[in-house]
């Protein structure tokens, strides 16, 4: 069994693929989903955020800070906790959110037109599956 391989190799293809689709954003294949996710739930906390894509604190504030530089998102702080930052899309983010969002949809048909309708369906159980037992859906 080769997984890691199989994974790396297709993980490589999807960002190359989402890269391609989103130059004219100025944004990449790590950020632009922190874009989707926020101006879905207007007002994630920072930490929120980091559970919901499970990636390291420190990755998420820099790229953040990144989207928030380039008017992606505005960073204000929580109103009940100073400590702690909420997550708002810009006007840019808003205007832009139906063609974000349509990338990986077209990424996810591009990379399924090999499968039948059942194989995609088993595919998207075992992924699921797998990424459970990784990340247990309450972390």
């Amino acid at each position: 069994m080769h997984y890691e391989k199989n994974f790396s190799i297709i993980n490589r293809a999807i960002r190359q693929r989402i890269t391609q689709q989103l130059q004219s954003y100025d944004l990449n294949e790590s950020n632009f989903m922190l874009v989707l996710i926020i101006c879905e739930q207007p007002g994630i906390s920072q930490e929120a955020l980091n559970r919901q894509i499970y990636r390291e604190h420190s990755i998420i504030t820099k790229a953040v800070k990144r989207l928030a530089e380039h008017d992606w998102v505005t960073i204000t702080a929580d109103q009940q906790d100073r400590r702690k930052s909420c997550l708002f899309p810009t006007a840019k983010a808003k205007a832009n959110y139906d063609d974000l969002a349509a990338i990986p949809l077209a990424v996810d048909h591009w990379l399924a037109t090999t499968l039948s309708d059942n194989e995609q369906q088993a595919l998207e159980t075992l992924l699921t599956k797998l990424a459970n037992f990784v990340v247990p859906p309450n972390c």
